[in-house]
């Protein structure tokens, strides 16, 4: 009577233990799932600012507009008459330089002011956008035979060599995984 009991409770625990193992088991194949090729794509802009100086000499402008403000008479020792004249003068010019207009507007005031040359730098700001896109592949590696096998407890239930019938098993475990 007591061999009965004591098969009874070890079959039913034997059947725990499977549950409980084929349970954890699912979660553990669920939280290890991956995905055989994962693929990330980066977008970067790289902005780059460059100056371009360009640099024109202009001699001799001719003024647009003269406008006499006074005149003014200045006599010397010798009684010669000079007539000062007080002048407002503008300068008018544009310059092209591919795309770029620049326009000159030069104001002088005074007596023969003239404007001998002009050196002008123009100097411009060019950005360079630069859009990059970046695809990196990750493959999986394949598994080799030591990722396949594993060794551990195992509890289950089952026909014994010797015996031939039905009896209860507690003990290491070799599983290799095709």
């Amino acid at each position: 009577m007591k061999d009965k009991w004591t098969k009874i409770i070890l079959i039913q625990a034997a059947f725990l233990v499977i549950l409980f193992g084929l349970f954890f088991a699912t979660c553990y194949i669920n939280s290890n799932k991956q995905q055989i090729i994962q693929t990330d794509t980066i977008f970067s802009t790289k902005t780059d600012t460059f100056f371009k100086t360009d640099t024109f000499k202009i001699e001799k402008l001719i003024p647009k507009s003269v406008v006499i403000l006074k005149k003014d008479t200045v006599y010397t020792k010798d009684s010669t008459e000079i007539v000062l004249t007080t002048e407002n003068r503008m300068f008018n010019d544009t310059i092209t330089c591919q795309k770029d207009t620049v326009q000159l507007q030069i104001f002088t005031s005074g007596i023969n002011v003239n404007v001998d040359s002009l050196n002008l730098k123009l100097k411009k700001q060019e950005i360079v956008k630069t859009n990059t896109i970046e695809i990196t592949k990750y493959v999986e590696k394949p598994k080799t035979f030591l990722d396949k096998f594993k060794v551990g407890v195992g509890v289950g239930y089952g026909i014994g060599l010797n015996s031939r019938q039905f009896e209860p098993y507690a003990g290491i475990t070799a599983i290799y995984s095709f």
